[in-house]
């Protein structure tokens, strides 16, 4: 798992890209259905899972809803 500098000015963003044939127990854990996935967690817990690319503009719109 690899950890990514958060380019967000919100210090609660935090960014992983994880290898799905290195780490096959968390796209077990997490249904993972499609790649590129993109999962957001609140207060520990998934939340919400979205695949496909997303724009920034798109990515910006998820972090109002998630971080306000």
């Amino acid at each position: 798992m690899t950890k990514y500098d958060n380019t967000s000015k919100n210090p609660d963003i935090k960014i992983y890209k994880v290898d799905i044939v290195e780490q096959g127990s968390l796209s077990k854990r997490f249904n993972i259905q499609g790649l590129p996935a993109l999962i957001y967690f609140k207060d520990g817990k998934k939340s919400e899972t979205l695949y496909g690319i997303k724009s920034v503009k798109d990515l910006k719109e998820l972090e109002k809803k998630y971080f306000k």
